[in-house]
């Protein structure tokens, strides 16, 4: 190979040995992609748990609504949903807020969360018995088709008394129980839903 062939070739050589070199030291020193296993962080999500969790805090709440105020909330007692739940006894009307009524109200009880209602029951007893042991049956139905939004029925007759429902979840998941002191007067009584305690 003549002098000049040797002037053409080596720069040629001379640049692809430093091309080459730059590139072995890029490989050698370049921070590795975001999702290279040997640098790869812990998942971004936990695993979804294989069972739904437990109720926290109680059952959904429910509402009692007679008249044109806002409803009010029944304090929670006895309850049960997917094997977890709470037993509790008759609350005494001292530990419930007081809910005014005409007797010619009409109560209505519905579950907060919108669960549809199946079987229930409201039970009353006076509001001097504070273990519910002369408790009654007022209003209620076994079946659970079709599910319902909310139940309503009469109040029982003038006086003070607890008023006890329990509402079976139409799902077939459970159940709980609600009560409110209830204050019944006459046909011209207040009637206004409006809670007065405890």
């Amino acid at each position: 190979m003549s002098e000049t062939g040797r002037r053409r070739t080596g720069p040629a050589a001379a640049l692809m040995a430093a091309s080459l070199a730059a590139a072995v030291l890029g490989a050698c020193t370049a921070t590795p992609s975001a999702g290279a296993p040997a640098t790869d962080p812990a998942p971004a999500t936990d695993p979804a748990p294989a069972t739904d969790p437990a109720p926290v805090g109680g059952p959904p709440s429910a509402w009692l609504e007679s008249g044109p105020e806002m409803p009010v909330p029944g304090v929670p007692g006895s309850w049960a949903r997917d094997g977890v739940g709470s037993d509790a006894p008759w609350l005494p009307a001292s530990a419930l807020p007081t809910v005014e009524v005409g007797s010619e109200s009409r109560l209505v009880v519905e579950l907060g969360d919108g669960l549809g209602i199946g079987s229930w029951r409201a039970d009353v007893a006076p509001a001097s018995d504070p273990t519910g042991a002369s408790a009654r049956w007022v209003a209620g139905r076994d079946t659970t088709d079709p599910p319902l939004r909310r139940v309503a029925f009469d109040p029982p007759g003038a006086g003070s008394w607890v008023l006890r429902v329990t509402l079976g979840f139409a799902d077939g998941r459970g159940d709980a129980a609600y009560s409110w002191a209830l204050g019944v007067g006459g046909p011209d009584g207040p009637g206004s839903g409006r809670p007065r305690g405890p």
